[in-house]
């Protein structure tokens, strides 16, 4: 959990994006959406079950951004850990979009420690 502090400062600052481009344009007014669950997973042989809780969330700061949460707590091959994570969504235009996303876990040996991603998207079809 040591990099989940200075995760939390940086994923702070995402949302400012968002803030900033609907305070210059028109109003507008942020929605989203929160989502919470579970998971079981019954393993053969003498494998321990599988069992994962999570909450996620979305929220549409503006018509170009948006923001996206997780944290999750996993039990798999006995071993336990918990991993929190955020991306952020731009729209460029009408044919391209991005995403930039960070996490961190702490336990479990089956969860990144670190993780960073990065995508370019262009829609094909109209």
């Amino acid at each position: 959990m040591k990099c989940i502090p200075k995760l939390t400062w940086l994923l702070c600052l995402v949302p400012l994006c968002g803030w900033a481009e609907t305070n210059l344009a028109q109003p507008y007014r942020p929605t989203g959406w929160v989502e919470a669950g579970f998971g079981h997973a019954e393993l053969t042989s003498s494998l321990s079950s599988w069992n994962d809780v999570y909450l996620r969330g979305h929220v549409q700061l503006s018509p170009a951004n948006s923001i996206q949460g997780e944290i999750s707590n996993q039990r798999h091959f006995g071993d336990q850990g918990t991993f929190v994570g955020a991306s952020w969504t731009h729209v460029f235009n009408d044919d391209w979009y991005g995403s930039l996303g960070v996490g961190s876990s702490d336990g479990g040996f089956f969860l990144p420690k670190v993780r960073v991603d990065a995508a370019l998207y262009r829609k094909w079809l109209p």
